[in-house]
């Protein structure tokens, strides 16, 4: 049974116990990423997601690496456009230690002006990084164009030209906006005693006081767009954007299903088609992007220059076909018998659990458990495919990204 609670300064606190493991996955979330940013400082979430590792009033960067380290713990945290999260996963009986370190990083966490030119040397490396990989790069620029002037059109990590000029009061000012208990959802998952849980987490967050400003963000537009990028590639790379439907719309179980047939594995009708009978990709699929109000189906290929014109004439025909034939009870089966699959392997371990939890809390405010989700994926029809295909598998409405050679 998943269960929610408010600490005493207004955390939400949502806990699930999995008597049957003997870990516990613990997640500080914040409704806040690059989403929040505007053109002076992009690139500042994902800093401050650094920063905190960097040292406390009470810990040294090296004390936080060890103090989860020697109890054979896990810490990590990661930046979305939508949300930040800080999180350990730990043995059971080393809860105490998980919860005292990230309360410590988020209340506490110095940003010393020293530790954090360093630290934005390594932003600036690792956006380098992502500029030299191609794979990147074709999607980064689809989302630019694709959203075009929405603050989500903007890459987490941000620029080189508003990573190297942020200082300590950009930080402090932003943390004082976002960064607060009424913004926050604290996930946890596994194996625990709640009592001891509540009590831990109200003695580590006790001093965490305050309100994040309520800043509205108009829902993102979708935009066609037909982008190439030069770079010294030695083969091309395709992303394809249609618009589609965000976090909160039940539709998109039924889109799940759709992009599962089309392009979701080896089986399906792009990868049969375009690499196992006619041989003119090495990488071809769907996925599906969800943002909270808004969403795209995305279709990827890696080929041969050569190849790119037959490529793109192939996903039409795929797609055409799609939307015009009705799919089989037999290709329905599969595609829901893949989904339950992944849902259920992709949620059997603890950290996973706390994750989908969180997110769903902070973007649809509201919680499934894995029965619910289970019952979505049955109900899903072939007419709701067909109408799913209908609305969205209209290759007119595309938005193209390529990078390739010269």
């Amino acid at each position: 049974m998943i269960i929610t609670k408010k600490l005493q300064n207004n955390i939400t606190l949502i806990y699930e116990k999995l008597p049957h493991v003997r870990s516990v996955s613990i997640g500080c979330w914040f409704k806040a990423g690059s989403i929040n940013e505007d053109n002076s400082n992009r690139g500042i979430a994902h800093v401050i997601e650094h920063m905190l590792f960097k040292g406390t009033k009470n810990r040294s960067a090296k004390d936080i690496a060890e103090e989860l380290d020697n109890v054979g713990g896990h810490l990590n945290a990661f930046t979305s456009k939508e949300l930040t999260c800080f999180y350990t996963r730990t043995l059971e009986n080393h809860l105490d230690v998980a919860i005292d370190v990230l309360g410590d990083m988020i209340i506490n966490s110095t940003f010393e002006e020293k530790m954090l030119e360093r630290e934005k040397q390594v932003v600036l490396e690792e956006i380098a990084m992502y500029n030299d990989s191609p794979e990147d790069v074709v999607h980064e620029k689809l989302e630019e164009n694709v959203w075009k002037n929405h603050p989500i059109s903007y890459p987490v990590s941000g620029y080189k030209e508003t990573v190297e000029p942020l200082n300590k009061k950009q930080i402090s000012d932003f943390m004082s906006k976002y960064y607060q208990p009424d913004n926050m959802v604290i996930s946890v998952a596994g194996n625990f005693d709640e009592a001891q849980l509540i009590q831990l987490l109200e003695k580590a967050f006790v001093t965490f006081v305050g309100s994040a400003e309520i800043v509205a963000i108009d829902d993102p537009v979708f935009q066609t767009c037909d982008i190439v990028n030069y770079k010294d590639v030695e083969q091309t790379y395709l992303s394809m954007a249609f618009n589609a439907y965000g976090y909160d719309d039940d539709r998109r179980f039924a889109l799940l299903a759709a992009s599962n047939i089309f392009g979701g594995g080896m089986s399906s009708k792009l990868f049969q088609h375009v690499r196992e009978e006619k041989g003119l990709v090495y990488t071809i699929g769907s996925t599906i992007q969800a943002y909270k109000n808004n969403g795209m189906l995305n279709v990827y290929a890696g080929m041969n220059k050569k190849h790119l014109d037959e490529v793109l004439s192939c996903i039409e025909v795929d797609m055409i076909e799609m939307r015009d034939k009705s799919i089989t009870d037999a290709e329905l089966h599969k595609a829901k018998q893949q989904l339950k699959s992944g849902l259920i392997m992709g949620l059997e371990s603890t950290t996973a659990r706390m994750n989908s939890n969180a997110r769903t809390m902070l973007l649809r405010n509201k919680l499934f458990d894995q029965d619910d989700l289970m019952k979505k994926i049955d109900s899903i029809t072939q007419k709701d495919v067909a109408k799913i295909t209908t609305d969205i598998f209209v290759y007119d409405t595309k938005a193209i990204s390529i990078v390739t050679s010269k």
